[in-house]
């Protein structure tokens, strides 16, 4: 009877009072550190040192772009001066008659184009001018007119043969027609200038008065970044960079310069990289910091041109740390946050070097705190709804006993052992524990066979268990294994499967085996095919397995394998798969038969595009994809190389008849094909082809891609709408192996070859390691090295590249070093060709006339040339005995990575810019990179990481263990030696300290 005695009820009070007070301390404290510990302010902090983090990476890849790319016109200066003195001196005539003489102005800037033309190239930029202070029509009367030419280019990043990409701005037509380059809508033959102070003709002016001012003759002092202007009543806005000409007598007769126009670098500028949201933006623009403005020259996003409708500067005011806060000219002046980033354009003590260039980054302060101030929020009403629940909980846990203990007892007396037993509460803990446990010992029992389904059920996991004995009659599955196999469920759930069906049954699964993984099975329900995975454990005579539905990752996988491989608008192979397929067949050559590659290219595409708009384009392109698929994938392979262009294999043919046959077919569902245009009317396929045979023309599918193009754009270009067969003879007189033997000749016996520098950082020392020394061609028809080996490979020319490349490479070493421009311990890396080895007496010259030089010579071995065990032997050991180093260059691209980099055992193994790109995202790359660096260092090999074009693939290769670092971010190749910047420095001993030891 005490049992119930009121005292009993002492219980909750002793339980209730303490703890609420302990709640009470407790949420107090939490709410004191959190509030008051700096935590939030830490978050604000951390969100502005993002901002400004970011910031200051895009400047630097836009500054890099700008001094070293744009604005590098040194060489091309030189060749203009030389151009334009060779002029005058032809036509007998001096600098100071260009002030006067229209016609001679004409003269000039006609010979002078090509060299312009050059410099756009060269520089990649959207436009580039030279222009003559002196009249550019002879009608001038008021000196308003400036003779000069400028051209542009809309698309910098592509490069046509015949000028086709470039528009002329202003110029004479004879230029035009010359050099066929098309003109603009806003062309005019001559330049027209005011004089009157204004922007739009500030970047002609202003470097033509200041070096005219100035007694110094070097025209890259007088180097001007114009901020902003408009060529044409286009309204397309661009920056430039212009110098001024100066003659060696000192007379200053002109100006030459590049464009860099809005689009384009905008490109550079994503914005959403800030944060992430469209609420950001770049700023481009110049800096007055007395007066705390910056004046926009460009923007990224359309965030800027809500916040800043109606205005030509931007006011800003400290914020916090290295943050600004803007005042916008938008109609809800909402608060915004700024990062600043300054340029270093100019040398110090020259006349522009008060024009401070900033990058601005910029983020809505509620965006850019969003995060803090949601957490300061959450927080508090956190605190609040804890304490709030708490109480409650603490009193309904309290409340009286509602039943007596005696019923408790009578429960359990009652209750059936095998079912679930269930108490009712008393509400006095002590008590409810004890029933609780009985409860869940009764549950664990009765539900045993079940746990682990409602678990996986909870999760959404599709698996299912099973477990018997060799000697058991019964065998324990999951409740869900009936779903997942789709076996009829058991009249009561939990209960064991005999043991003889449930082995019946697994051997019948086994007639569903999928093909792909033998541990898979495929299924085919009412709702469509499932699959399944069964997976096996076996220990002496027990047996467990497990059963997982994977139907959605095989739907996942096939659906990625289709994206992969086929074109998503018209369902044909991609370029990737036709290759894929075409390697297979060749594989195995006598399936081919008599076969032939065709490619098509779609006439008239673009105008369809741009009269009725790219939907009628995508049209047309799904017409003709459809009418040149034949669905006869044993004889026929069709795919869409790009846009507009198609291939088709067909092959297994006993004859060229028969083959002839099938392409005829493929014509006349070409040429009978049409599709209706907005209009109504009917429009018919029309394409241009080219046909290469195999094995007649070629024995190989690269071949024979090749020799189809080469007759596609033949018929292309002269009478459109047919096939055209391969002509050997036409190609032979059209390729460069021809053409280009007396152009290959001249830069042999000339030596017309000179090397660029790129440095090799040190990543422990901080220092420079050495210079790769790549070679640049001279002669015009050569556009890079590998034109000049490929041309050399097939006249039988290699062995004198080799040999020019080692004494020209190390000739640039040595006169770098007289100079003074090394430290006296950087190493000359010098690419070597595999299969090529100089002679006993060129290797002596080598070595007389550069013996000092040879200890710190590293001898490049490439992968993309095969190896030839001898001479690489030969090389090997002739540069070790030297002192030399030997480097395995183009790891992992070329023949036998791996048996080159243990037959070689090099001092150095340059990992290939194909795997450092994109390695900080990609698992793959990197588990290659780490077993590599494990292995070399265990031998002592340096690993160099080339090719490293950002901060995140520098941080992440340094942290792994590379060495030395070479590529872009570092610096990229120059003539002349240029220290390498120490902010690049500076992120490179960050990143190293984070090295695991």
């Amino acid at each position: 009877m005490h049992l119930f005695h009121p005292k009993a009820h002492t219980l909750r009070r002793r339980l209730v009072l303490p703890i609420l007070a302990i709640l009470i301390v407790q949420g107090l404290l939490y709410f004191f550190v959190f509030m008051q510990g700096n935590v939030l302010s830490r978050m604000d902090e951390n969100a502005y040192e993002i901002l400004n983090e970011r910031t200051i990476n895009r400047k630097l890849y836009l500054e890099k772009e700008m001094v070293h790319r744009w604005s590098n016109m040194t060489e091309s200066e030189t060749a203009v001066l030389d151009k334009i003195a060779n002029t005058l001196r032809r036509e007998g005539r001096s600098y100071a008659d260009i002030a006067t003489d229209a016609a001679l102005n004409q003269t000039v800037v006609q010979d002078a184009a090509q060299q312009i033309i050059y410099l756009l190239r060269r520089n990649l930029v959207s436009g580039a001018f030279l222009i003559l202070d002196g009249p550019g029509l002879a009608s001038d009367t008021d000196g308003s007119t400036r003779a000069g030419f400028y051209i542009r280019d809309l698309d910098p990043t592509s490069y046509v043969d015949d000028n086709g990409d470039l528009l002329l701005e202003r110029g004479m037509p004879t230029i035009s027609k010359s050099m066929q380059i098309s003109l603009d809508s806003y062309w005019s033959s001559a330049f027209t200038f005011r004089n009157d102070g204004s922007p739009d003709e500030r970047y002609f002016f202003e470097p033509l008065n200041a070096a005219r001012a100035s007694d110094n003759n070097e025209a890259q002092n007088f180097g001007y970044w114009c901020p902003g202007y408009s060529l044409n009543e286009d309204n397309l806005r661009a920056i430039s960079y212009s110098i001024p000409l100066i003659a060696p007598d000192g007379t200053v007769f002109g100006v030459m310069g590049v464009e860099i126009n809005q689009p384009y670098i905008q490109d550079m500028l994503n914005f959403s990289e800030l944060n992430g949201s469209q609420r950001s933006a770049y700023v481009l623009g110049v800096l007055d910091e007395e007066a705390g403005t910056i004046f926009p020259v460009l923007s990224s996003g359309p965030f800027y041109s809500t916040q800043f409708y109606d205005t030509d500067t931007l006011t800003f005011s400290p914020a916090s740390g290295s943050a600004y806060t803007l005042d916008p000219r938008s109609k809800t002046s909402e608060k915004l946050s700024m990062a600043l980033a300054p340029f270093q354009l100019y040398n110090t003590n020259t006349p522009f070097a008060q024009q401070k260039w900033v990058l601005a980054g910029m983020v809505a302060q509620n965006d850019l705190l969003a995060f803090s101030s949601q957490i300061r929020s959450n927080a508090a009403l956190s605190v609040l709804l804890c304490f709030l629940f708490s109480i409650c909980a603490l009193f309904v846990a309290g409340r009286q006993i509602t039943h007596p203990l005696i019923a408790l007892v009578n429960d359990l007396e009652k209750s059936d052992p095998n079912k679930p037993i269930a108490l009712r509460k008393l509400h006095i803990d002590e008590i409810d524990r004890l029933s609780g446990a009985i409860e869940q010992l009764s549950g664990a029992v009765a539900e045993s066979s079940s746990r682990f389904s409602k678990i996986l059920l909870m999760t959404g996991v599709q698996l299912a268990v099973f477990e018997y004995s060799d000697n058991s009659p019964t065998v324990f599955c999951s409740d869900n294994i009936y779903s997942l196999l789709g076996w009829p469920p058991p009249a009561e759930p939990g209960a064991s499967l005999p043991a003889s069906e449930f082995l019946q049954s697994m051997q019948e699964l086994e007639q569903h085996r999928y093909a792909e993984d033998d541990t898979v099975y495929l299924l085919e329900f009412p709702t469509g095919p499932h699959w399944v995975k069964v997976i096996w454990l076996h220990e002496g005579s027990r047996h467990l397995g497990a059963v997982s539905d994977i139907t959605h990752e095989v739907l996942e996988k096939q659906k990625v394998e289709y994206e992969r491989d086929y074109d998503t608008l018209t369902h044909l192979y991609n370029r990737r798969a036709f290759d894929r397929q075409l390697d297979q067949l060749f594989r195995k050559p006598e399936t081919l038969g008599v076969s032939a590659l065709l490619m098509w290219d779609l006439d008239n595409l673009k105008y369809i595009n741009d009269t009725y708009g790219h939907d009628c384009g995508d049209l047309y392109i799904k017409n003709f994809a459809k009418a040149i698929d034949l669905e006869d994938p044993a004889h026929v392979i069709a795919a869409r190389r790009s846009g507009d262009e198609f291939y088709i294999f067909i092959h297994g043919y006993a004859s060229k008849e028969e083959a002839r046959r099938q392409i005829d077919r493929i014509a006349q569902h070409v040429t009978g094909g049409s599709f209706v245009l907005p209009n109504g009317s009917v429009f018919r396929l029309r394409a241009s082809g080219g046909v290469a045979w195999y094995p007649d023309d070629a024995l190989t599918y690269p071949d024979l891609i090749r020799y189809a193009d080469f007759a596609m754009y033949t018929i292309k270009h002269s009478d459109k709408g047919r096939l055209q067969e391969f002509d050997r003879a036409a190609y032979q007189e059209n390729s460069i192996l021809i053409g280009g033997q007396e152009a290959l000749n001249r830069l042999i016996d000339s030596q017309l070859v000179r090397f660029a520098l790129q440095p090799i950082l040190e990543v422990r020392t901080g220092s420079v390691y050495g210079y790769e020394l790549l070679m640049r061609s001279l002669v015009p028809e050569f556009n890079s090295p590998q034109d000049i080996l490929r041309l050399a490979h097939a006249q039988s020319k290699l062995s004198k590249i080799e040999r020019m490349t080692y004494f020209k490479a190390l000739e640039t070493f040595s006169r770098l070093d007289r100079e003074g421009q090394f430290k006296g311990h950087e190493r000359a890396f010098i690419n070597s060709i595999a299969s090529q080895c100089m002679s006993e007496e060129e290797e002596a010259a080598f070595a007389t006339q550069y013996g000092s030089y040879l200890p710190r010579m590293v001898m490049e071995v490439t992968e993309n040339e095969p190896y030839e065990h001898t001479f690489t032997a030969h090389k090997i050991e002739a540069t070790k005995r030297t002192g030399g180093l030997v480097a395995l260059d183009d790891f992992g691209t070329g023949y036998n990575s791996e048996r080159l980099l243990i037959d070689l055992a090099p001092d150095i193994v340059k990992v290939d810019i194909s795997i450092i790109h994109g390695i900080d995202q990609d698992a793959d790359r990197q588990s290659l990179l780490n077993h590599l660096i494990s292995y070399a260092h265990d031998r002592g090999i340096l690993v160099l990481a080339e090719g490293v074009e950002t901060l995140r693939e520098m941080e992440y290769v340094v942290t792994q263990g590379v060495d030395l670092l070479q590529g872009y971010f570092i610096a990229r190749p120059t003539f002349d030696i240029e220290p390498i910047a120490p902010q690049i420095l500076a992120v490179v001993r960050e990143a190293y300290e984070k090295r695991k030891p």
